[in-house]
């Protein structure tokens, strides 16, 4: 021990605790990095799962046509027709080759660079008819040209002169789709490259025909040029194609023509600058200069030319790997297409579902008050024809007294009168107050009236205060403009042309009307008057029960029919306004099957993202070793 001790008395106190506390640096960082890798391995299964996840190139292949197919089935093509249209190419050429789109300007050199990327003048350069149609090129055994039309017809063509003759009528462009040109570079096994039109020139027919390629393209290249590049034109269309998730390569062209290092510098600073959120790559060649070095075997030209960087990097990225670059472009892009779906649909659903809450507030509202309503209605008309039948009430009461005065009970029972009729027919009941009833039936259709129209008040109130917080979010706003609401909603009242005179309906209605009593007093002779109290008893309920049936009855057939009208009326009104909130649906239930399936077209979409990640996460999509090109 005391030997440790003088050991480090002689090298010093300092020196041990710096290499002591490295040593616990070093046994920290391990340690971390360990953990760190079986924390990883941990997310990966939880995120890959336990089952073998597709590796090789057709089972990558597979998968993603499975994926792809369920996307067009979530994505409305009439919405997202540009999300439709590049899931949907992606489904129809993801077991070809990888599609490599050139774009640019007019004249920014696209031909000439492709030219130098292939080592030989494949394409003719300049302006020349071949420049105003899509050229593509692929692998063949022997170089050839031919035309493919816009029917799928083909014609082979025996050299570029017969072609430029051909392409110089205008009316042969349209019929054309492109020139297929086919050459024996190994570059060109798994690749196809489509030089496409100058973009902003006067042939604006083929200028579509190029666009209709971005959403197919696996990789674009975009030229450039030095002198006319960096337009707003060209900002626009990199942008259209950075929306459909397409990773674009910049290149600048026409090296050769700029006097120094300084003034490169400076343009591509300027590109970088202006473009660089839409470019992953910048590049800067000169396309004549790369073409000569190669046919001369100059390599030092070749060099300075720039297009050995480009090459490099083009051929670690796509020409090595072609087959997962294709996938990889087919993940990528289909899920930044899925994504922004998905997050449209999801922005779309919360101010569907802030509508349907509004929309649940207003039915709740109209609900309300029409239960009011009724209570009101029942009220009323219970009120009104208590009132109606006390004159027949009353009527019939002295009625009554009349049939057991005192001499009808005197002559019952001294001359013995066998039995008596009391009667109420047409001629009592044509005697009650139809007017007055026809009155008061008129005041509550009238009161009817009064309370749809403050439940309209209402209504359009709480719409001119949702749509003034509509416009300050920028959303859409509901239904008319809040000035105009108001007006449109009253020009639009179910209740004109409903002037029907109710009252004399409903007395006309099939309603038994005479009512008859038949008396004995054979039962009360001798009896000394103590049953005729009970005899008066019973009539009186019979008669009084007699009109309390018709009462009822009437009761009924009021209520119905004010009842049905104020349910009309209500059904109307919710028709109404449920078009104007729920985006023109006249049915709040067709709304929600709406808002249904449009989540559930969501989630699908979700899980297909999902699934994509899993590939980006455990496909190995870098790893070519594992993948079996054949």
């Amino acid at each position: 021990m005391s030997g440790i001790v003088d050991s480090i008395k002689e090298i010093g106190i300092l020196p041990v605790s710096i290499s002591i506390t490295a040593l616990l640096i070093i046994l920290i960082t391990v340690f971390l990095i360990i953990r760190r890798k079986k924390f990883k391995s941990v997310v990966l299964k939880e995120t890959c799962g336990v089952h073998a996840f597709p590796k090789t190139t057709h089972e990558l292949t597979l998968y993603l046509k499975d994926n792809l197919v369920k996307l067009l089935e979530d994505i409305d093509e009439e919405r997202f027709k540009q999300a439709h249209e590049t899931v949907e190419g992606y489904l129809k050429t993801i077991s070809e080759n990888f599609l490599l789109v050139v774009f640019g300007e007019f004249n920014a050199g696209k031909s000439s660079f492709i030219n130098a990327l292939l080592g030989e003048e494949i394409l003719a350069t300049g302006i020349v008819p071949t420049t105003a149609t899509i050229n593509r090129i692929c692998y063949g055994d022997t170089a050839k040209q031919e035309i493919v039309f816009n029917d799928g017809r083909t014609q082979v063509v025996e050299d570029k002169e017969a072609l430029f003759s051909y392409l110089v009528d205008e009316e042969n462009l349209k019929r054309i789709d492109y020139v297929r040109t086919f050459y024996p570079s190994n570059k060109l096994r798994h690749l196809d490259i489509i030089d496409t039109p100058g973009l902003n020139s006067v042939f604006t027919y083929h200028e579509e025909r190029a666009l209709d390629f971005v959403h197919k393209a696996d990789g674009v290249l975009w030229l450039f040029h030095p002198h006319q590049g960096g337009s707003q034109s060209e900002k626009e269309y990199l942008q259209g194609i950075k929306d459909y998730g397409k990773h674009i390569i910049g290149i600048m062209s026409h090296k050769d023509t700029i006097k120094s290092d300084e003034d490169i510098s400076r343009l591509k600073d300027f590109i970088v600058d202006n473009f660089g959120d839409f470019i992953d790559q910048l590049f800067t060649i000169s396309s004549r200069q790369a073409l000569q070095s190669t046919i001369s075997g100059d390599e030092r030209g070749y060099v300075e030319s720039g297009i050995g960087e480009t090459e490099e990097y083009l051929t670690q990225n796509i020409f090595d790997r072609t087959k997962r670059a294709k996938i990889e472009s087919v993940i990528l892009s289909s899920q930044k297409s899925a994504s922004h779906v998905s997050m449209v649909m999801g922005r779309e659903l919360e101010q569907l579902n802030e509508t349907k809450e509004f929309w649940d507030c207003i039915a709740g509202i109209i609900a309300q008050e029409d239960s009011s309503i009724n209570r009101d209605i029942h009220r009323r008309v219970l009120r009104n024809l208590q009132f109606y039948f006390e004159q027949p009430r009353a009527f019939a009461r002295q009625e009554i007294e009349k049939v057991f005065s005192c001499k009808e009970k005197f002559f019952a029972c001294f001359r013995r009168k066998r039995d008596f009729t009391f009667s109420l027919n047409n001629e009592f009941w044509e005697t009650l107050d139809t007017g007055g009833l026809e009155s008061s039936i008129g005041a509550i259709i009238e009161h009817i009236k009064q309370r749809r129209h403050e439940i309209l008040k209402r209504v359009e109130m709480e719409l001119i205060i949702e749509n003034e917080k509509r416009k300050k979010s920028g959303q859409e706003l509901l239904g008319i403009e809040n000035n105009r609401l108001a007006e449109e909603i009253h020009d639009q009242s179910p209740f004109e042309n409903n002037e029907e005179n109710l009252a004399q309906t409903f007395l006309q209605e099939d309603v038994p009307r005479v009512f008859s009593a038949h008396i004995s007093f054979a039962e009360l002779y001798g009896t000394r008057g103590k049953c005729f109290s009970q005899a008066k008893a019973e009539l009186e309920r019979m008669v009084f029960g007699s009109i309390l049936d018709r009462q009822k009855m009437l009761f009924r057939h009021i209520m119905n029919r004010l009842i049905r009208m104020n349910e009309k009326v209500n059904n109307r009104l919710v028709q109404y306004l449920s078009a104007c909130i729920l985006r023109g649906s006249s049915d709040p239930d067709e709304f929600r099957d709406m808002m249904s399936l449009l989540e559930r077209q969501k989630k699908g979409i979700d899980d297909v993202v999902d699934n994509l990640k899993r590939l980006c996460v455990c496909g190995n999509l870098g790893d070519e070793s594992s993948v079996n090109v054949n």
